[in-house]
């Protein structure tokens, strides 16, 4: 810093450096040689000046000013020289000017239009521009300045021709246009409103007062460029000049003038840019709503389009957007109108597009049409779904119960079990109530039903249906009785049973009565045998008659006194004489022909002998008498036998004696030969006459027996009784058989005859005629038959029996046959269903024919042979379908863009990354989605392609279905770090100065920043270098420019602050407008330097939403500094923010530490981080541990921490501070530092610090400073979403709006943190704070381990009640 003295330096030192700068080119004040009537006077000191130069070069030269040309000299010659006004021909043709012709244009769209002094109404017409140059005019005066022509289609852009060399002064003029007809003096009253932005910073301090040497008037001071590389301005296009001089006062003025760099031709006024973000000044005429721009014009939109306000003219050519109408709504004449009533239209239909139309509205099922509108039936009415409500009203019809139901709230409800109600109730009338059952007798209930009571079982009439089950009671058969199919019937004759058989059990049976020894059977009695018989014990009383058994007396016997006797000898009987009848005799035997009596016996007689019958076998022997042959018989083996035919003999052969021979003779009719011998046929026989004895035997022909005939020894015999025989059996075939008679069904034996069974008994066919008499069997009815009058008689139609009833008993009934599920009843039968339809059980068959409805489908089925079957999968149907009807299909469900099909055949979402076209069959196979192929220059996050930032690229082909991928820097295409561009190439940044990568060689030339240097630390060769031991500096100084030095200790100005006014809090809006994140500068000076103040800042939104803005500080001044808030949001910055915010800050001085409430504040020369460049994948820093006093803390508590970054620097990154392994112990804290404003890259500024403040919790002692400090946990988030965003809301007791909230997340772990987690305070009340926290990535953290806290200072706006708050609870308490 120059001393005093060589500001106070002699009139020849004032015009020596003046007179230097000017020779070197340094600034000159537009004003600063003034040809007005000061002209004179000016011009008798420069020639004073000049003898005194004169003499002071002749011992050494002269120096320049501090910001001249450093360390050169000139010559008087050329001091003078360059002091020469140019002619006015020099200066309006620029005869001998160095420098080219360069085509410029000046935008006005982002100059400091704060600045500007003039009002510039519309701009456009209003505002005229000129520029001069320090070659084209000394003063750069307005008078002299060159015209630039305004844009006619582009409002505040000028353009022009003017001669420029590189290093050149110059400055461009603003002025109203109504002023451009009198360009004389720059500062007269009447044109003041003529601005350059070049000029002072300051207000003039020279001239005595005088307005007329006031060159820096206040009027115009500072000028926009003056105040370059403070925090206010951008770029490094300027330079600073300071003019010496001596009257009317001795004093000196700076000048800030921008010089020309030899490339630039589009310049900004009043900044040192290159290029607008917008594209003409806020004051021009922007089109209207529904205007859009088209070269530069402002156009009215087509018909049926929309364009919103305020699109810039100067800017590119825009477009309107359709306009789209809403649900309901229809395009009429290119304008969006609502539906007529009864139709409905989907939303989205273009106004550009041709008129659009409704589809009708059809009401549902039981809806009906009012004004329009489809609504409810009416209760107890019904409708058909399909009325048109675009048509007439429409009425719904009353619902009439059926059978069995009632009304219950225009509902027709089935009878409850047990109750009944005939047909025809109106559902919409009032209601009506079922009718109980009364069983009759012999029935009971069960389940609501009546029931015939169980066989064997009774019950009396009355039970209530409706009511609880029933029971039937058994009935107990009388003495002499049984059970039989569950009825007591009397014991059959001749057998008994006790009283008390159950005859709801089995059958039971009486006991017989069994005869005893030479007793039988008569009438179901036991009696006496017959004298002459006998019989064993055991014959059954129930049974037939029984007989005893007499004696028969075998063949040869006969009776004498009831005894069979052997006959005498000689005498005979044929056996079966019964020893119960009278007394028989054996007659005697009579032998027969050709036997004799031997011994009482009859023996044949000797061979060849007879005799004739009658011999007596019971008297003496006789004897035979020999054969005499007869005339033409001969004897063979001692017989006479006939001579065969064709042979003959004389009489008187004797038969006892040897053979004889006949003579050959031939046989006649009815003759056979037999053993040579013609014999006469049988009776049953015949044969032809002529067979010779001499040849072979011969046969004669059989005979048949008569039908019921049989063969019996060569005779035909009539059958026995009860037996036939069909056949005619040859008599000559052997003895034949008859066969029995079987008796018919219903018909028994008696006397060998097949007779009736008697009225009331029956039969089963098979009775043998042939053997013993049979009997008949009680008559029993068969199944479905009823007894009538002692008949068995057939159920009426629809009705039933079990069989089993006894005819000849008491009359019975039928019941009635109910119908099963899915019957109906036909002609008094049960008959199934037809296909498609069904019923419930218990149709009566015995009534009237009943129907079937048809099966309903339900959803998602179709019918098939009139059945209801599942869709397919894949496949939808609405329900409806009835099955009786035709078959129906399901439709295939198609999936919708970015679907897929599963092996469900369900569509589903394509995983992230992933897509494809709508129209997937899911009835078909399984698709699959493709991969999302990021274009050339994109990369992968969160499974999208995002552009990469600039500077950066990537090859195509990403997969947007994988892992995250990352751009490179391009070093192709883009400049490295602390490279700018030059001529379209990359060259190092200038000394002192630096520069992010990502410059595109390819684009405009650009620039390096300046370095400037932090707090205690000085310039050398262009390095920021720390000061030694015990010397200071401020911060800011220029690494670019000169070195400096450091000085002594600077004495702070705030010692004596009070603590009141070092803990004003303050508020600025924030605008959402923005995208991602915006910056802003901060007013106010803390009273201390840099290092001895802590500023705090959280934002504060009015609404909850999930939108956490986090706060960082840069270009960190005493007196300034400026903040950038970036949205968690949107971390691509190009989306608007969900709502406005305001930022909270609040300064805290180092001196408070340790009196009561502020126990630690941060250590601010520690840099977290110090590489020029970090483009590694950590996105964290963990600093050296930070420490806080414990004074003032109760044991074991720990203080509420507060924390930011901040840079010197002017690079506005934004990051999110995490307390974490706090130690009450050692009063110590470690935090984690992650970048919030640019996902996947480093850091950039290689100085980032941490500035914090640390409050006891309890917050006692300043009065209306701290209303409430604490802590309260953050739950972790949802399992819903994205699982990234959580907040807890605080309850407090403050009853006022007027106060502000800071927050810091501190994450409860002792291990480094593994995720950085920002804060935002939202819609605060008068007794509630809400906390949003969002992780820095916008990962999920639903399960991450440590507990998350939420440290938090509630600060008033102005005075407020002494709040003491309960110890970390967050419940803040009155105390005063």
């Amino acid at each position: 810093m120059a001393s005093r003295g060589a500001e106070r330096a002699p009139l020849l030192a004032g015009a020596s450096r003046a007179a230097a700068d000017d020779v070197e080119g340094g600034a000159q004040h537009p004003a600063m040689i003034r040809p007005n009537h000061r002209s004179k006077a000016w011009t008798t000191k420069l020639a004073i000046g000049a003898t005194l130069v004169a003499v002071g070069a002749l011992i050494g030269g002269l120096t320049t000013s501090r910001n001249g040309a450093s360390g050169s000299s000139t010559s008087l010659s050329s001091w003078l020289a360059g002091f020469a006004a140019p002619s006015s021909a020099e200066a309006r043709e620029g005869a001998g000017r160095p420098g080219r012709d360069v085509k410029i244009t000046l935008l006005t769209a982002c100059s400091p239009h704060d600045m500007i002094r003039m009002n510039p109404g519309t701009w456009h017409h209003r505002v005229g521009a000129k520029v001069t140059t320090k070659d084209h005019d000394n003063e750069m005066a307005f008078r002299m300045a060159h015209h630039l022509r305004e844009d006619p289609l582009r409002c505040g852009t000028y353009t022009g021709t003017v001669r420029l060399r590189a290093g050149v002064q110059m400055n461009f003029w603003l002025y109203p246009i109504k002023n451009d007809a009198n360009e004389t003096l720059v500062y007269d009253e009447q044109f003041e409103f003529a601005q350059s932005d070049s000029g002072c910073r300051d207000e003039g301090k020279g001239g005595g007062g005088d307005p007329n040497w006031d060159r820096c008037s206040p009027k115009f001071s500072p000028a926009p460029l003056a105040l370059v590389g403070t925090g206010t301005n951008d770029g490094n296009c300027v330079r600073r000049f300071d003019v010496y001089y001596d009257e009317p006062d001795p004093g000196h003025e700076t000048f800030f003038n921008r010089i020309y760099d030899g490339r630039q031709t589009t310049f900004v006024w009043g900044s040192c840019g290159n290029a607008c973000a917008d594209y003409q000044p806020p004051q021009c005429p922007v089109c209207a709503i529904n205007e859009f721009v088209q070269g530069h014009r402002c156009t009215p939109c087509p018909p049926g389009s929309t364009h919103y306000a305020g699109a810039q003219p100067a800017g590119p050519d825009s477009q309107c957007a359709p306009i789209r109408c809403g649900p309901n709504e229809l395009v009429k004449n290119h304008e969006c109108a609502a539906c007529p009533p009864g139709t409905t239209n989907d939303q989205g239909d273009s106004c550009m597009e041709a008129d659009s139309s409704c589809d009708h509205t059809l009401c549902g099922i039981h809806q009906k049409v009012s004004n329009h509108v489809c609504v409810p039936c009416e209760p107890g009415k019904e409708n058909a779904a399909g009325d048109d409500a675009f048509g007439d009203d429409t009425e719904c019809t009353d619902i009439v119960c059926g059978s069995n139901q009632y009304v219950r709230n225009n509902i027709c409800r089935n009878c409850p079990a047990g109750t009944t109600r005939p047909m025809g109730d109106i559902a919409s009338a009032e209601d009506t109530t079922c009718i109980p059952t009364y069983c009759g007798e012999h029935e009971r209930v069960s389940y609501h039903v009546c029931r015939a009571c169980a066989a064997g079982t009774e019950n009396a009439a009355g039970d209530d249906a409706s009511g609880q089950n029933t029971y039937c009671e058994a009935i107990m058969c009388g003495s002499n009785e049984r059970v039989q199919n569950h009825l007591c019937v009397a014991c059959p004759a001749g057998s008994t049973s006790p009283s008390g058989a159950n005859a709801a059990g089995g059958n039971t049976a009486c006991t017989p009565t069994l005869c005893t020894e030479h007793m039988r059977v008569v009438g179901n009695a036991c009696v006496p045998c017959p004298a002459g018989s006998e019989n064993a014990a055991g014959d059954d009383a129930t049974g037939d008659d029984t007989t005893c058994d007499y004696g028969i007396c075998e063949e040869n016997q006969h009776i004498k006194n009831h005894v069979c006797t052997d006959c005498a000898p000689g005498t005979h009987r044929t056996a079966g004489d019964i020893t119960t009848s009278a007394d028989t005799t054996c007659p005697a035997i009579l032998c027969g022909v050709n036997q004799r009596v031997l011994g009482n016996q009859c023996v044949g007689c000797p061979l060849g002998t007879t005799n004739d019958a009658g011999d007596d076998a019971s008297g003496s022997d006789t004897e035979c008498d020999p054969i005499i042959c007869g005339l033409n018989q001969h004897v063979i083996s001692h017989a006479c036998v006939a001579c065969l035919d064709g042979s003959a003999n004389e009489a008187g052969d004797n038969a006892a004696l040897g053979n004889t021979d006949c003579d050959v003779q031939m046989c006649g009719t009815n003759e056979a030969v037999e053993s040579a011998v013609c014999h006469k046929c049988p009776d049953d026989a015949s044969h032809e006459a002529g067979d010779s004895p001499t040849g072979g035997d011969t046969s004669c022909d059989d005979l048949y027996c008569h039908v019921n005939m049989k063969v019996l020894s060569g005779a035909c015999e009539a059958c026995p009784p009860g037996t036939v025989n069909a056949n005619n059996d040859p008599v000559s075939g052997g003895d034949t058989t008859c066969d029995p008679v079987l008796c018919p069904v219903h018909m028994r034996v008696q006397d060998n005859a097949c007779v009736p069974c008697d009225a009331g008994m029956e039969n089963a066919a098979g009775d043998d005629a042939s053997g013993k008499d049979t009997t008949c069997d009680i008559v029993l009815c068969e199944e479905n038959h009823r007894v009538s009058g002692g008949a068995c008689v057939p159920c009426e139609p629809g009705e039933s029996n079990e069989a089993g009833d006894y005819m000849l008993g008491a009359d019975t009934t039928c019941e009635a046959i109910l119908c099963g599920v899915n019957q109906k009843v036909s002609g008094n039968e049960c008959v199934s269903c037809e296909a498609g339809t069904t019923n419930d059980a218990q149709d009566d068959a015995s009534g009237d024919d009943t129907t079937c409805d048809p099966v309903v489908c339900i959803a998602n089925q179709y019918v098939t042979e009139n059945t209801c079957a599942s869709c397919a999968a894949g496949t939808t149907a609405p329900p409806g379908s009835l099955a009786n009807g035709d078959d129906t299909t399901c439709a295939a469900t198609l999936c919708a863009t970015n679907e897929r099909v599963d092996e469900n055949h369900a569509c589903v979402p394509c995983d992230p990354g992933m897509t494809s076209a709508s129209g997937a069959d899911a009835s078909g196979a399984p698709t699959t989605c493709k991969a999302i192929q990021c274009l050339a220059n994109q990369r992968v996050q969160d499974h999208a392609c995002v552009s990469c930032d600039p500077g950066f690229t990537v090859a195509p082909g990403g997969d947007a279905s994988g892992d995250d991928t990352t751009c490179q820097l391009d070093k192709n295409a883009a400049c490295q770090t602390n490279q700018h561009v030059v001529d379209g190439a990359c060259v190092p940044c200038p000394p002192g100065t630096t520069n992010r990568p990502g410059d595109y060689y390819t684009g405009e030339d650009t620039t390096c920043d300046a370095v400037l240097c932090g707090a205690h630390e000085y310039v050398s060769s262009h390095v920021c270098t720390p000061c030694a031991s015990g010397r200071e500096a401020l911060g800011g100084a220029d690494a670019s420019g000169d070195d400096t030095v450091c000085g002594d200790p600077i004495p702070a100005t705030a010692t004596k602050v009070t603590p009141e006014s070092a803990q004003d809090t303050y508020t600025a809006p924030l605008s959402k407008s923005g995208s991602g994140k915006v910056t802003m500068s901060i007013p106010g000076d803390p009273g201390a330097p840099v290092g001895e103040f802590s500023l705090i800042a959280t934002a504060y939104g009015a609404e909850i939403k999930q939108d956490v803005r986090q706060v960082s500080w840069y270009a960190w001044r005493a007196a300034s500094r400026s903040l950038n808030v970036h949205s968690q949001w949107d971390r691509s910055k190009s989306q608007p923010w969900l709502q406005n915010a305001n930022v909270a800050y609040l300064f805290t001085l180092s001196e408070l530490v340790g009196q009561g409430i502020v126990v630690g504040m941060g250590d601010h020369n520690t840099r977290l981080h110090s590489l020029p460049w970090y483009s590694g994948s950590s996105m964290k820093t963990l600093p050296a541990t930070q420490s806080y006093s414990k004074k003032g803390l109760a044991t074991g508590a720990h203080p509420v921490i507060l924390i930011n970054t901040y840079t010197p620097n002017n690079w506005p990154d934004t990051f999110v501070c995490n307390v974490f392994k706090l130690s009450t112990k050692g009063g110590t804290f470690r935090v984690r530092v992650g970048r919030a404003d640019s996902h996947g890259h480093g850091w950039g500024d290689n100085d980032i610090r941490v500035v914090y403040a640390a409050f006891k919790p309890n917050a006692p002692s300043l009065t209306n400073d701290i209303l409430a400090a604490g802590e309260i946990q953050l739950p972790k988030p949802l399992p819903i979403g994205k699982k990234t965003f959580s907040n807890v809301t605080l309850e407090h007791n403050l009853n006022r709006l007027d106060y502000q909230c800071l927050a810091t997340v501190r994450i409860d772990t002792d291990k480094d943190p593994t995720r950085s987690i920002a804060v935002e305070c939202q819609a605060g009340t008068a007794n509630t704070i809400t906390f949003m926290a969002a992780d820095l990535e916008l990962r999920a953290w639903d399960t991450y381990g440590p507990d998350v806290f939420v440290s938090y200072m509630l600060i008033p706006l102005v005075g407020a009640p002494v709040i003491k708050p309960d110890h970390f609870s967050g419940v803040p308490t009155i105390v005063g």
